[in-house]
């Protein structure tokens, strides 16, 4: 019986077939496109080659008895195989297909490549998330991406240490100078916490009381609450939050703002101590009620996180104008509109020439919304002044609808390290779900993360790509005795080229060779080193415009033609790989005669060798 692996499916009831190796439910949640198969190896093919001759014959004899196309799209640490299906299966021809790998003498075991979730309570009221139309689609994006390696600063209130937050919670500075703004009785200092912003009767312009917001908080949480099977779930939930507070009560000034953006860059600066983790991305929740051009302040700071390679993320504002507002007015932001569940234009939000695009901020203008969650739900508290205990509240505003574009940016930053700002606006302003009708001054449309990070992880596959080809050339190339012996010797060259712009690391070049022939040398002319025995050679680098020629000497006691197959391979993405494998016909007699001649001229060059030199004279 062959070896079974029982996987646990959407918790479904699971049952094994007799003598196979597939595992499959009683029944299934949704079609499945994607199959993990293992194939059997074979003696003289390396496994880092795609694809290996077990899996050609047993997708060749799927496709021969079945309507079914396939194509292998990915390797796996434990050595199996992803293969995509031209379309999705249910149940039943599912269990067809695996069925018939299972019994495939090439293959291990084959079984559906499920599609997996996270687990978080609340994530069903998380709308911006995945709910068609007003969602992100944010379940495509992390299947390429969760954020991880990344760091977003909030340039807020300050963040509490939420349950969802702890895990990504890393420390962050307050530079609120104002002790009256600041509202926890000092100045700066290495404490990014949040002491509660609330209002009392006359203390700010609108002279209204009102609790603490917890805005930073609501940020963080949108961004990146961790997959803890509880509470929400972030956008990014393996990115790391950089909490800088700069609102107190009332709201901050443009100044502590700027230091903030400074701060969380890592820029050094004699008034503070050096930000150890430097943000990739900063996002800015922030806006002012003055509709006036962007100031140099911001102006200068976006410039320099731009040229460092950071992406600051800017609200729109709250005022339902198509007026300039700072900082989205700013060069070198991406200012983000808001939109409803259903996918429209919030009815509060910003709009103008500088948005470029929009993400969920939600509605509550009724109880009607309040009670069928309109709104966006994040992690916050349920103190009135300072902090209790944490909670999770519902809330809407173009604040909310940077976050969420923050969180898409970290997913990827994270699929992508070195994307730069107009990287990330292109691949996210041409992946835009558009709106369902015109929305002047509202963007390329709704963010699209899955698409979005679809787009970097391919960018970032053009950028890292090599183009490495192999051919085989005849040295010789047929069969020659030897004397004194019942075999023969075939020579034949084999010709590694990289024309691709970028170096090919960790190159590997694989022998595929007849059974009746063995290797007596490899003789290389550059950097590859070569196992005689296991009839491969590697590479740790071959350079844009490269090439390495291997001279191969085999012995063999077959005198007939024989096919000799050679591959390449590297971990790196290849702009073409239709010429990393290739075979050709080597061997068969030279005839009687140039046998014959080759003998002979090989016994003149012996003799001419052991005669003494002879002087001449004139």
């Amino acid at each position: 019986m062959k070896g079974v692996n029982v996987l646990g499916w959407s918790g479904l009831v699971l049952s094994i077939m007799a003598n196979s190796a597939i595992v499959w439910a009683q029944e299934t949640p949704g079609k499945v496109d994607r199959l993990i198969v293992r194939f059997k190896s074979e003696p003289g093919f390396s496994a880092s080659s795609l694809p290996s001759p077990a899996a050609t014959r047993a997708l060749d004899s799927l496709e021969s008895t079945t309507t079914m196309k396939t194509q292998l799209i990915k390797k796996m640490s434990d050595g199996a195989q992803v293969v995509k299906l031209t379309k999705a299966v249910d149940r039943s021809e599912l269990l067809a297909l695996l069925y018939q790998l299972s019994n495939d003498p090439d293959v291990d075991y084959a079984e559906p490549d499920l599609w997996m979730r996270p687990s978080a309570d609340a994530v069903e009221y998380q709308w911006h998330l995945n709910d068609t139309p007003g969602g992100i689609n944010a379940q495509s994006a992390w299947d390429l991406s969760q954020g991880k390696g990344t760091v977003v600063a909030v340039i807020d209130s300050g963040v509490l240490p939420h349950g969802d937050l702890l895990d990504n919670l890393l420390p962050g500075y307050d530079l609120i100078k104002d002790i009256d703004t600041a509202a926890d009785g000092d100045g700066r200092d290495a404490d990014a916490s949040d002491p509660g912003d609330f209002q009392i009767e006359g203390s700010c312009a609108d002279g209204i009381i009102a609790p603490s917001t917890w805005h930073g908080t609501k940020m963080a949480g949108i961004i990146a609450a961790t997959n803890n099977n509880s509470g929400v779930l972030g956008v990014a939930y393996d990115t790391k939050i950089l909490p800088v507070r700069v609102l107190g009560r009332c709201g901050g000034y443009t100044s502590d703002i700027v230091d903030g953006m400074y701060w969380s860059m890592g820029q050094s600066n004699q008034l503070l101590p050096k930000n150890p983790n430097p943000a990739d991305i900063i996002n800015l929740s922030v806006n002012t009620d003055n509709p006036v051009l962007c100031g140099e302040s911001y102006q200068n700071a976006i410039n320099k996180a731009n040229a460092a390679g950071k992406i600051v993320i800017v609200s729109a504002g709250n005022y339902g104008s198509s007026k300039g507002y700072p900082p989205a007015n700013c060069n070198g932001v991406l200012a983000v509109a808001a939109t409803k569940k259903n996918g429209s234009l919030a009815n509060y939000s910003n709009t103008g020439n500088k948005i470029q695009i929009a993400a969920p901020g939600g509605v509550l203008n009724s109880p009607d919304d309040l009670t069928n969650k309109r709104g966006i739900i994040s992690t916050s508290n349920s103190g009135f002044k300072g902090a209790l205990s944490d909670t999770y509240t519902q809330d809407s505003g173009t604040s909310f609808s940077a976050a969420i574009v923050s969180g898409v940016v970290a997913l990827m930053k994270s699929a992508y390290p070195q994307a730069t700002y107009s990287d990330i606006v292109g691949a996210i302003k041409s992946t835009a779900t558009p709106f369902a009708s015109d929305c002047n001054g509202c963007g390329a449309g709704i963010i699209n993360a899955g698409a979005a990070v679809q787009a970097i992880v391919e960018m970032d596959i053009v950028s890292r790509a090599v183009d490495l080809a192999v051919t085989l050339v005849r040295d010789n190339g047929y069969y020659v005795p030897m004397l004194g012996s019942d075999q023969g010797i075939i020579q034949f060259k084999v010709v590694i080229e990289n024309s691709g712009e970028n170096t090919a690391l960790d190159v590997l070049v694989s022998l595929d060779l007849p059974a009746d022939t063995s290797i007596q040398s490899i003789i290389t002319d550059g950097v590859a080193v070569c196992d005689e025995e296991a009839g491969s050679c590697s590479m740790a680098e071959l350079a844009s415009g490269s090439t390495e020629t291997l001279s191969v000497r085999v012995a063999t006691t077959n005198t007939q033609m024989m096919k000799f197959a050679v591959a390449v391979d590297t971990d790196q993405p290849e702009l073409d790989e239709s010429d990393n494998n290739i075979s050709a016909m080597f061997g068969g007699s030279l005839g009687t005669f140039m046998t014959l001649g080759l003998l002979g001229l090989w016994l003149f060059r012996l003799q001419a060798r052991k005669q003494p030199a002879v002087k001449q004279f004139q």
